[in-house]
């Protein structure tokens, strides 16, 4: 059996509106997230999705209830660890403003720890520890991820790297995911294969 993951970016909130960092403030979807939420989880409808894994921040809790109300598809776990880069003291600036900061620490300093919050190869593993282990877990079923923006473009970088087992990615191309939109709110991305850990690639 082939696994196919939908790896879907939570709805717009209010804050992405107004282009500002979200980080870890519980932001709750816009009138405009909650219909691009329901928007997806229509277009998911068909896809025979069998199990729904969400971050637990609200946003991708009222995203992953919608597709499970639209698939019939159960939430099978809701987990901090699948929650979005925590950028401490950044949270709440304009995006426009943190943004070369952002890519600067990506490219140059991934393991300096943002105060208040964590570095960004800290954020890299346990997102993907994470994702990797709910696939393993889940490998015989066709799942969605519910996540956010900067787990998008990790996802899709790593991807893009080829996969490699200790993480590790182009840090120019990573910082460039990361201030750009892999995915947008309230869209999707694709991938097939099942995960094997000895194999540490898409099968």
């Amino acid at each position: 059996m082939v696994q196919h993951i939908y790896f879907v970016r939570h709805g717009d909130t209010q804050m992405n509106d107004q282009h500002l960092i979200r980080g870890w403030l519980d932001v709750p979807l816009s009138a405009k997230g909650i219909k691009a939420s329901k928007a997806v989880a229509k277009r998911l409808s068909p896809k025979h999705v069998q199990g729904i894994v969400t971050t637990d921040l609200s946003r991708g809790v009222d995203t992953a209830e919608f597709i499970r109300d639209a698939t019939g598809a159960p939430i099978l776990a809701t987990t901090k660890k699948l929650r979005t880069w925590d950028l401490g003291i950044y949270t709440g600036t304009p995006s426009d403003t943190a943004d070369k900061e952002i890519k600067q620490l990506i490219s140059k300093s991934p393991d300096k720890t943002i105060p208040e919050g964590e570095s960004f190869n800290a954020y890299r593993d346990r997102f993907l520890d994470t994702v990797l282990s709910l696939l393993t877990k889940y490998k015989d079923l066709n799942i969605v991820i519910v996540n956010h923006h900067s787990g998008a473009a990790v996802m899709q970088t790593w991807i893009d790297s080829g996969a490699p087992e200790d993480y590790k990615m182009d840090p120019t191309k990573m910082a460039s995911a990361m201030t750009r939109d892999v995915v947008k709110p309230g869209d999707y991305l694709e991938y097939n294969g099942i995960w094997s850990r000895s194999q540490q690639k898409m099968v």
